[in-house]
């Protein structure tokens, strides 16, 4: 640092120029306020909800799906099981996929049900299609955590 009445090298910390005798500035700082980021009103930010029934759920479709992987299994059954494991997949590594994936199975699943005769409307399983419809209330609340595609 050099003094601003002489030039000559002064400290860094120097108040005062040891040959000519000149205040030197000191730069002034000013505290700025926190940053404060906007929030939606009641719910905490994402880093602070928990995602275990989505590991959870995630890691029971994986499951699910490679059991359903079978050497001897219908096209249509191959077709579910790799859903199911995609879907899993998308779950655990939070993906945007998720809810469209979560609309297209019991979807995929109710056409084929209603397009085979030998299943009649009173032999519909109602309990996985109402358990989806919780999940995709579920997960469409937290669809702003979604953020990567693949």
């Amino acid at each position: 640092m050099y003094c601003n009445g002489c030039g000559s090298s002064i400290g860094g910390e120097a108040m005062f120029c040891s040959l000519c005798g000149t205040r030197q500035p000191v730069a002034q700082t000013i505290a700025l306020p926190a940053q404060t980021f906007p929030q939606q009103p009641g719910r905490a930010p994402w880093q602070m909800q928990s995602y275990r029934w989505g590991w959870f759920h995630g890691a029971l479709m994986i499951a699910v799906g490679l059991m359903l992987l079978r050497p001897h299994s219908t096209p249509f059954g191959l077709f579910i099981a790799m859903l199911s494991v995609v879907l899993g997949i998308c779950i655990l590594r939070r993906n945007k996929l998720i809810l469209p994936l979560m609309i297209a199975s019991p979807l995929t699943q109710l056409f084929w049900i209603l397009a085979h005769p030998e299943f009649h409307v009173g032999r519909l399983p109602l309990f996985p299609f109402i358990a989806w419809w919780f999940y995709i209330v579920y997960y469409s609340r937290r669809r702003d955590e979604f953020v990567r595609w693949l």
